[in-house]
């Protein structure tokens, strides 16, 4: 329980300069492990060990971007985020995902509910999101400042895997909380190329 309840940071590594370990939208088993084994190898580095590089990440991705997503301490957070193409939030959630399955990335808006605002749907407001849009998905929503738990229960209501909260400004703090799911927070800047990736693999 200690260990759930610490302060770990969830670093997302994006590999703009990793292409060739990137495979398009149904790489095989052999190239998926040979992506995962390569993330492997590149957080071993900063932490120390293979072994606690598979500990530490919970999602790997190949589809279009090569990168990976691990939940480290806060120093091994500060080592990983001194790489050039380190994206990074936090989160306190106990949950994590099989870092061997894909998943898609969808900008919440685009998961709305019919009879739901494009505006609470950005929001991941309680009954805005349609399960037919959002089921086994990882869904980006913007931080609605005094709900972010309940932006996470909407999305898992409605079947989705994971969730990204990104800052509608600049000012706006990046802080853990304890997530129904596996999510991460991330500040204004890193948000936008989230949305960019999204927007871009479309």
């Amino acid at each position: 329980m200690d260990a759930i309840m610490q302060a770990r940071k969830c670093c997302g590594v994006k590999g703009e300069r990793w292409g060739s370990h990137s495979f398009g939208r149904n790489p095989s088993l052999e190239d998926v492990e040979s992506v995962t084994n390569f993330h492997y190898d590149l957080l071993g580095s900063f932490v120390g060990s293979i072994q606690k590089a598979k500990d530490a990440i919970f999602y790997s991705y190949n589809r279009h971007i090569n990168g990976f997503a691990a939940l480290l301490d806060e120093d091994e957070a500060a080592m990983v985020a001194k790489h050039s193409s380190v994206v990074s939030g936090l989160s306190l959630s106990e949950f994590g995902l099989p870092s061997r399955k894909l998943y898609s990335l969808v900008n919440a808006e685009n998961a709305k509910a019919d009879n739901a605002n494009a505006t609470d749907a950005f929001y991941c407001k309680h009954g805005a999101l349609d399960h037919s849009k959002s089921k086994g998905k990882i869904l980006v929503c913007h931080i609605y400042e005094d709900d972010p738990i309940n932006q996470g229960v909407e999305v898992a209501r409605v079947g989705g895997v994971g969730m990204i909260l990104i800052n509608d400004y600049s000012w706006f703090e990046v802080l853990p909380e304890t997530h129904v799911l596996p999510a991460a927070h991330l500040n204004f800047t890193d948000g936008r190329h989230i949305l960019n990736y999204i927007n871009y693999t479309k």
